[in-house]
């Protein structure tokens, strides 16, 4: 068998054995900071250009004898195999430059053959040029094989484009579904989008935040600013800003959008929440709804809602929901998620219709709450259930300090003569008490 058939054989062995198992490192080089070891598969090559002209060369330097073959795989789609050459320099270029994360391979075939003179160990350096910048990203060797049918030597490391702009962002709710008054957060990530061409400094770009759906349910607010449906600010603010929930009982979706020019990114979430306030009374019902499923499918769901009224609305589930299940004896329950949550049911309930002017029991399917306690320093909330036979639904209802309780007096004095607030005074005591 000649030399060059020999050579083919091997490489044909190498290949089918690359394709079917890890490569075994028989060198591996970390790079801390800006290159580090980051296994990737590799794909096909990108004929996208840019407008901007630029590009990113990567050359591959080596002073051994044998051949080494380059892998590039850059990001948006750029990646490449180069063939194997006699020369010992190779150049790719990729024909766009973004920011992000190149990834080259570099495989060294020499081997070290039984009663021969030992291989060296291949020097090879790696410079990546973006534009005119040049940066030489990995200096150093690898071994030969250690048996001509062993896998090659190879390195293998990651490059870091880094520019100070961005051209796309994600952005995600903290929480799918929120059942209390603290709200939800947003988390934020700035990346790239090989579709997209802006860019977008995030240290001075500001983004918009807009509820473009379900802004009935709540507002946004930064810290302790004010609330309202659309907040503009900088990335580095986003961790402060939350939705804050009006205490309104909806059952579709809050919908927030994050904008910047052509760049958007949208988030969604569902709130199970509702407020009552001290000595306020209101009715909850529930209906079934066919919805799409994660996965296209069409779902039937149990929606909990409130009204004013104890006139059960039209379309509303009539049997009774509201007898607990076998999880929870009560359909009304505390729900104690906050270290001052307090400690006494923090409403009353029943499924009768209130008296004087009413009398006899609700409709099916309908129970009425009163806030019956609350305090400054603690959270009275709690965990309202709706079950049938086949769904269930929970939400959460706190109650809340009034804004006031009247308009005919609303100031008084005390036997001291000090004067003092009759809703105040009449809150604090029926609060800590109960209605």
């Amino acid at each position: 068998m000649s030399s060059h058939l020999t050579r083919v054989v091997f490489r044909l062995l190498c290949i089918q054995y690359l394709a079917l198992a890890p490569i075994i490192a028989l060198s591996q080089v970390i790079i801390r900071e800006r290159i580090e070891i980051k296994p990737r598969a590799a794909s096909l090559r990108s004929t996208r250009s840019t407008p901007s002209g630029m590009t990113t060369t990567v050359q591959l330097t080596w002073d051994a004898d044998d051949d080494v073959t380059l892998y590039a795989d850059g990001p948006c789609g750029a990646n490449a195999v180069l063939s194997e050459s006699g020369n010992r320099t190779k150049t790719y270029t990729i024909p766009y430059a973004v920011a992000g994360e190149y990834l080259f391979r570099a495989f060294y075939y020499g081997c070290n053959v039984f009663g021969s003179k030992p291989v060296p160990a291949a020097n090879i350096t790696a410079t990546v040029t973006v534009g005119r910048d040049t940066t030489v990203v990995f200096q150093g060797s690898v071994p030969p094989r250690s048996a001509c049918f062993g896998p090659p030597g190879f390195i293998e490391w990651t490059y870091i484009h880094v520019r100070p702009y961005f051209n796309g962002f994600s952005m995600f709710a903290d929480r799918s579904t929120i059942y209390t008054g603290e709200g939800n957060g947003f988390s934020f990530y700035s990346g790239y989008d090989c579709s997209s061409e802006e860019r977008w400094y995030p240290e001075r770009d500001s983004v918009t935040f807009t509820i473009i759906s379900g802004s009935e349910c709540g507002d946004l607010a930064l810290g302790d600013g004010p609330r309202r449906d659309t907040v503009t600010l900088l990335a580095k603010d986003v961790p402060n800003l939350r939705f804050m929930p009006s205490g309104r009982l909806e059952t579709l979706p809050v919908v927030v959008e994050a904008r910047w020019n052509t760049i958007v990114s949208i988030t969604s979430f569902n709130v199970r929440y509702s407020a009552i306030l001290l000595g306020e009374t209101k009715y909850y019902y529930a209906v079934e709804e066919e919805i799409e499923g994660e996965q296209g499918e069409p779902r039937r769901v149990l929606r909990i809602k409130e009204t004013t009224s104890p006139t059960l609305p039209p379309g509303a589930v009539t049997s009774d929901i509201w007898a607990g299940n076998r999880w929870q004896d009560s359909p009304v329950s505390n729900f104690e998620d906050a270290p001052n949550s307090g400690k006494k049911l923090g409403v009353y309930w029943e499924k009768d219709k209130p008296v004087p002017g009413g009398g006899g029991d609700l409709p099916g399917g309908m129970i009425r709450l009163v806030g019956r306690y609350w305090h400054a320093d603690s959270v009275y909330r709690v965990r309202l259930l709706a079950s049938t036979d086949r769904m269930t639904n929970v939400v959460g209802v706190e109650v809340r300090k009034p804004a006031e309780l009247g308009n005919l007096y609303t100031k008084a004095k005390d036997v001291f003569d000090r004067e003092i607030s009759v809703d105040d005074t009449c809150i604090a005591y029926g609060g800590q008490h109960g209605i």
